[in-house]
């Protein structure tokens, strides 16, 4: 075939072209091999069995099926992605995948119906070997069963991602893992996070947000020897999720009973912020089966809480060691934590009877510069647990520390605040023993005892001489007294029309170190509480109103007593004016009478009037409604009269939600002199009819002046004027 040189030229310059792009997107890659989807397809399924990457410009992805990333494989998913799962479908990952979005770009993975609800589709499961890796930033996960599932001891990282609306959890562990959760929105999910199997360990989460969950954090294991363990929970803010951090871990065997133990233990929770959830810190291990060496041992042991602030709660902290047989907390490090306006502060169970102490050590629990503050209970140790209280604040509690055991459980209480605590600020119960001397109860004269110490004006405390120590206690502090806060409301207008705007403030407030929240009542039914000194209410009806607020300072103290600010609302008030004209006529003249209603500013429709006189005559109409911009009209048709006189015309304006009001005018009725009127005496007649008339625009003048201001004055002028 011939060929001209030009072709041959051409066809060069396309080769080393294509050669050129191929090159360049090789060394361009982010990784070498990887596959770059093209043309988008019309669904996702099946096993990726090359590094694959799902590219932005062919977004949005629709799995239809389970899409499977082969062991060794590689999907990445670029930032902007929208991956769509069609009902009961899942990612699964028994390779690696890499989804890395931006604040501004993110990825997300949802439900592809039009109208999604939690469970549409199975969620993302990582599955992969110790070299694989799961790596999502940036990501929105919603609409699954569990959001995200890790089974895996490949290398997990979930951070400043969005995961909500899963019907199971957002995120949920099987067994051991290598992961970290940080800088998350874990939001309406049955369970935020949660764990299973007979062992899990291995998990950092940290930074990230609980909010409305079931609970934050569900950690659940069981088998022979289920074990809690090396798990750090730091930096985390929980809000209104049932329980915020539940560790269960039971010992239940069918077919080995004396092996059935529950451990848990190297437990970091520190540093969290927990805020009105029904639990805050829940650690149950339970292990139920035949007494043995081996067998039916409930442990907690060798963990820390602290630093945590937790307050709002049924439940603060529960830590509960409990089995057939014998069961532990050993270890236990309670520290610098703010607890307070919960129904339970700290409660504490186990005992170890008839075993020896499981750990060599003086004391299981080491409860140490915690702030206990506003509680029903703020400290409740029932059982065998030997516990050191030092450095505390215990106050405002109804029963400040209660120690309930049925054995001698020898406790010690030293360099603690232990005031104005309702009940008691100590109660020992049965055979618990506490050696509580060193302690400041609130007073100089020490705690109040009816045979060790009657002179006391502190916190009372019970016991006898056996089972507690008081004497010698300290007659200052050891560290600040906290004094309740007092409460100031202010509300910007005192007197106002029905459905007006109120203002009210707290901002007045004071307290010795910061109020957290405030708490009005507006007196009609409605309360609110709010973080901010500030709130806006509307009264419905009429009425004088007492509002009260009650602030609360970051120990759960509330005000002794609340501030109160009276309101007194009213219907808007309707303004009247009536005009009519002349304001002089002849016996059995008339006038025309114009009257206008407004609400102040605009008129007022379908007011009802009704006009009247005190001296005869007939309106028509004498009543009817205002049109469209507030105005009616009708005509006096003056009475018969032998001798001059002035009628009072009274016009009085209602209407629904207002408040009725009305407005007077004065027409002079005149009668001509009898037997006719001479041209001198005519005169005289007619410029006493101008006069009258001159004052008395005069007079209605002023009065229209007068009248207006007052409907115009501010609601502050008004009050100042009353």
């Amino acid at each position: 075939m011939y060929k001209s040189s030009c072709g041959v030229t051409r066809m060069k310059k396309y080769v080393a072209a294509y050669t050129y792009i191929m090159l360049l997107t090789t060394l361009l890659s982010p990784v070498a091999g990887l596959r770059f989807q093209g043309a988008k397809a019309l669904g996702e399924e099946g096993v990726i069995t090359e590094d694959t990457v799902w590219m932005f410009k062919n977004s949005p992805y629709e799995v239809v099926d389970n899409v499977t990333i082969a062991t060794g494989t590689r999907l990445t998913i670029e930032s902007g992605v929208e991956v769509r799962f069609k009902t009961g479908s899942s990612l699964i990952v028994n390779g690696s995948l890499y989804a890395v979005g931006t604040g501004s770009n993110r990825i997300s993975f949802t439900s592809n119906r039009s109208e999604s609800i939690p469970g549409d589709w199975n969620g993302i499961m990582f599955y992969g070997d110790e070299n694989s890796t799961l790596t999502m930033s940036f990501c929105d996960v919603e609409y699954a069963g569990d959001g995200i599932t890790i089974s895996s001891l490949g290398k997990t990282l979930v951070e400043n991602s969005t995961i909500i609306n899963n019907s199971l959890s957002g995120i949920h562990v099987i067994g051991l893992a290598n992961l970290v959760i940080r800088k998350n929105t874990i939001e309406l999910n049955a369970n935020g996070i949660s764990a299973s199997g007979v062992t899990t360990s291995g998990h950092e989460i940290i930074d990230n947000q609980f909010l409305n969950n079931e609970n934050g954090i569900c950690v659940q294991v069981y088998g022979d020897r289920s074990r809690i363990s090396n798990i750090t929970i730091s930096d985390n803010f929980f809000k209104s999720n049932t329980k915020g951090i539940y560790f269960h871990s039971h010992g239940l065997s069918t077919t080995e009973p004396t092996k059935a133990n529950a451990y848990i233990n190297e437990v970091e929770i520190v540093d969290n912020f927990m805020e009105s959830n029904e639990c805050g810190i829940y650690l149950l291990a339970e292990a139920w089966g035949e007494p043995g060496l081996l067998g039916g041992g409930a442990y907690i042991y060798n963990s820390m809480i602290s630093n945590n602030t937790i307050f709002f709660s049924e439940w603060a902290v529960c830590i509960n060691s409990t089995s057939n047989w014998y069961s532990w907390i050993s270890g236990l490090d309670i520290s610098r934590n703010v607890i307070h306006s919960s129904e339970n502060g700290i409660f504490m169970h186990a005992f170890r009877t008839p075993q020896p102490p499981y750990q060599d050590i003086p004391f299981d629990v080491k409860l140490v510069s915690n702030i206990i503050s506003a509680n029903s209970k703020g400290v409740e140790v029932l059982g065998d647990i030997r516990v050191n209280f030092t450095g505390n604040s215990v106050s405002y509690n109804s029963y400040g520390i209660q120690l309930v055991s049925s054995i001698p459980s020898e406790n010690v209480a030293r360099n603690n605040d232990i005031y104005r605590n309702t009940e008691y600020g100590v109660c020992v119960v049965e055979g618990a023993l506490i050696s509580a001397e060193h302690n400041y109860w609130g007073a100089p004269s020490g705690p109040y005892h009816e045979t060790l110490n009657p002179s006391g004006k502190g916190d009372r405390v019970s016991g006898n001489e056996e089972n507690l120590l008081l004497i010698p206690f300290s007659n200052e502090p050891f560290g600040e007294i906290n004094d309740a806060p007092s409460a100031v409301i202010n509300a910007h207008v005192t007197m106002t029309p029905v459905n007006q705007t109120v203002l009210f403030d707290g901002y007045e407030s004071t307290d010795d170190s910061s109020i957290i929240k405030y708490f009005f009542d507006f007196g009609d039914g409605a309360t609110i509480q709010v973080s901010s000194g500030l709130a806006r209410h509307e009264y419905a009806s009429p009425g004088v109103y007492n509002v009260s607020l009650i602030v609360i300072d970051d120990q759960g103290v509330k005000s002794t007593n609340p501030a109160i600010e009276t309101i007194t609302v009213a219907l808007p008030p309707l303004a009247v004016l009536v005009f009519v004209d002349p304001l002089s006529v002849l016996a059995q003249g008339n006038a025309a009478v114009e009257v206008h209603v407004s609400d102040g500013e605009t008129g007022v429709p379908e007011a009802f009037v009704q006009l009247s006189s005190d001296q005869g005559g007939n309106f028509e109409p004498s009543s009817g409604f205002t049109d469209s911009n507030g105005d009616f009209e009708s005509t006096f048709y003056a009475p018969n009269v032998s001798e001059p006189l002035n009628v009072r015309i009274v016009v009085t304006a209602s209407k629904e939600n207002y408040e009725t009001r009305s407005d007077e005018v004065l027409l002079s009725v005149l009668t001509p002199p009898l037997g006719g009127v001479e041209s001198g005496s005519y005169l005289i007649w007619l410029v006493a009819i101008i006069a009258v008339v001159a004052v008395a625009a005069f007079m209605l003048r002023k009065r229209v002046k007068a009248r207006l201001s007052l409907v115009f004055r501010s609601p502050a002028q008004s009050e100042k004027r009353g």
